[in-house]
């Protein structure tokens, strides 16, 4: 049958047009470049060619394609006609694919129907349509050809208010500035179908349906139709004036379809308008019913992802929280859900732990189960440890602990940190001990800290002066049994660059957070190291990283330069916990991303090695291509590749 549809494929077309055959994996495509008027024209289209001897037509309109396959259709540069071939009756069926909205039901999901209409069978006299088509894919998104132009039709009930409607479209253009003209023929840039009920929104890259409430009010069908073209320049890659639109007809009701809001939240994150993002999330949840929907998708899809967003609309986010909040309460509504949505705002967007931590409170106030809930207890434990509560956060991490039969090892880790920072620092290495005995991943930020917290035994000794004598004494101390080699200076590299970096200031205790009540060891510690003992300087580099002092910088550099030299120099003999270095290194990375590197180099260290700036870059690259982050677009590659991210990204199922 591949033959036999080509073969009809081949003479539907118009002679002058060439075909090309090109073998994939999945199959076989066609490449089709178009002749007019007996001139080639440099536009081209694919053909996905599918045939079928099925008896029934109708209900052979339909097949699954994997969506791996979609993907790497959906990408071509040219626009891909979808051809299904009737082979008991010689017939063919045509769909463009950029106009289907294609939307994955679940994660993980590999293929995806599409079916043809009866009213798509191709004749000889399809060509110019053809033509037509192609045209209108390859105007858009050529800034040359701005603007846009629009063709609105009024159906149904509707239609005897375009009168009315048409003026108040006109004016929302011109009031916004879009790069959009409405103008009354059949090739138009986009083409948006009202009716009563229903909205299409036809563009030369996907086709939007639609339902909106039964309406015959010209400013409500008007706005229908301005949030229509605000689809469709969204679509196309036009997401500013997309927002523009919007903000112009929040009213509008065909608002209160969720698609349509998904769909309007990725506008707006892509043209990172952020700030009026929130205030329409606001407006919308306070609003007619049923457009919370918006709100709420915007919240979720666009304020609360993983963004680099400005702080004046950070802060403009938290402040739409709080003020939808409030004015729930003052109504009488329950505003519990409202002030936790605040508090995760609060804490996790803008790092106002204190207002967090009163939002937090604010929502037990209003809903008292909130207090036994796991995550509420968990979240305001960690609001009142940001704010230096540490006793009140270790009491009710432990309280979220109890009401569980084998707690998570993250939360044994949180309540060990509450512990140390409050004094209890045999609890929290026990709690360490567990956390690592029972993760089996362990992050390098708990590790760390356990290190440190095992250095307060570390017994430090005066070291013995004569340039050969690098013993450090008993009980685990490093020392170096062997005299050096001829010329060999490493141990007074180790303890010069330890002179160094603890400059010979007992003010580095400050460094160590005030909690640890760790004072006294902190002053032997340094005490030890201006006498040249590179591992009492260790240790408070490395209490000093994982337990930082209230507004210190943390001395990631002298960490990584003492670990790493005492590592080389010292090796097997070295008994302190031999994976500080490693559990510094990924720390510091996390932590500093790309200024440690610059760090490190701005020391001014003679003894700081090139290996160990290159060691730091490694890893980098190392954990950097490690981190991967799923996102769900129209369809999906089975290994969560996103090169379709031209067909636009769907905000449901995980966002």
């Amino acid at each position: 049958m591949e033959e036999e549809s080509l073969s009809a494929l081949r003479d539907l077309l118009p002679v002058a047009w060439t075909m090309e055959v090109v073998q994939r994996d999945y199959g076989k495509d066609v490449r089709v470049e178009i002749a007019d008027s007996g001139r080639m024209t440099a536009l081209a289209f694919w053909v996905q060619l599918k045939a079928t001897d099925a008896a029934n037509v109708r209900g052979s309109l339909s097949i699954s394609f994997a969506t791996t396959t979609l993907n790497y259709l959906s990408a071509q540069a040219d626009p891909v006609l979808l051809v299904r071939f009737h082979a008991p009756s010689g017939r063919l069926f045509g769909t463009w694919l950029h106009r289907h909205d294609l939307r994955l039901k679940r994660s993980g999901q590999k293929s995806l129907s599409v079916r043809w209409k009866l009213s798509e069978e191709m004749t000889a006299a399809s060509s110019p349509l053809l033509l037509e088509e192609v045209h209108r894919f390859r105007r858009v998104g050529d800034s040359a050809r701005l603007p846009l132009t629009v063709r609105i039709r009024i159906n149904g009930g509707a239609e005897k208010i375009r009168t009315s409607v048409m003026p108040l479209i006109d004016d929302a253009i011109k009031a916004t500035r879009v790069p959009l003209k409405l103008v009354d023929e059949e090739g138009a840039d986009l083409r948006i179908l009202i009716g009563s009920r229903k909205v299409e929104v036809d563009t030369p890259l996907a086709t939007v349906q639609a339902e909106s409430e039964l309406t015959f009010d010209p400013i409500e069908t008007a706005d229908n139709a301005v949030i229509a073209m605000s689809l469709g320049l969204g679509a196309v890659g036009l997401p500013s004036p997309a927002v523009d639109l919007i903000l112009r007809c929040t009213e509008a009701p065909l608002l209160r379809n969720e698609d349509v809001a998904g769909r309007i939240s990725s506008a707006f994150a892509a043209s990172n308008r952020l700030g009026d993002a929130s205030d329409l999330a606001l407006l919308c949840q306070s609003g007619r019913p049923g457009r919370e929907a918006l709100g709420r998708l915007l919240n979720t899809y666009v304020l609360m992802d993983d963004r680099d967003i400005p702080l004046s609309d950070a802060r403009q986010i938290a402040d739409n929280y709080v003020r939808l909040a409030e004015r729930q309460q003052m109504s009488g509504e329950n505003a519990g859900a409202a002030w936790y949505s605040a508090g995760n705002y609060l804490f996790h967007g803008l790092s106002d732990y204190s207002a967090a931590l009163h939002a937090y409170k604010a929502a037990a106030e209003a809903r008292p189960d909130y207090r036994s809930q796991e995550y509420w207890q968990q979240e305001t434990a960690a609001a009142m440890f940001e704010t230096g509560d540490f006793t009140g956060a270790a009491e009710l991490y432990q309280k979220s602990a109890q009401g569980l039969q084998s707690p998570a090892p993250r939360l044994l880790a949180r309540i060990a940190d509450c512990l140390a920072h409050s004094g209890d620092t045999a609890g929290a290495i026990n709690l360490l001990n567990q956390y690592a005995e029972t993760e089996t991943d362990p992050e390098p930020a708990w590790v760390l800290k356990r290190f440190a917290l095992q250095s307060l035994d570390y017994t430090p000794t005066r070291r013995q002066a004569g340039p050969d004598a690098a013993d450090y004494g008993a009980e685990g101390v490093p020392k170096s049994a062997a005299k050096d080699e001829p010329g060999d200076r490493s141990h007074e590299r180790v303890d010069e660059t330890a002179d160094q970096n603890t400059g010979k200031s007992k003010n580095l205790t400050r460094l160590v957070h005030t909690g640890l009540q760790v004072d006294a060891a902190l002053q032997r510690f340094v005490y030890a190291a201006d006498e040249g003992d590179a591992a009492a300087a260790l240790a408070v580099f490395t209490l000093a990283c994982a337990f930082p002092g209230e507004e210190m910088d943390e001395p990631w550099a002298a960490l990584l330069q003492t670990a790493r030299l005492l590592r080389e120099e010292h090796q097997k003999e070295w008994t302190l916990p031999g994976g500080i270095f490693a559990a510094a290194l990924d720390t510091a990375i996390h932590r500093k991303g790309n200024d440690l590197v610059r760090e490190l180099l701005a020391t001014g260290s003679p003894f700081m090695p090139a290996e160990l700036v290159q060691e730091v870059k490694e890893r980098a690259d190392e954990l950097r291509a490690s981190r991967t982050r799923t996102v769900f677009v129209r369809a999906v590659n089975e290994d969560g590749s996103r090169d379709v991210l031209e067909i636009g990204l769907s905000p449901s199922d995980g966002g």
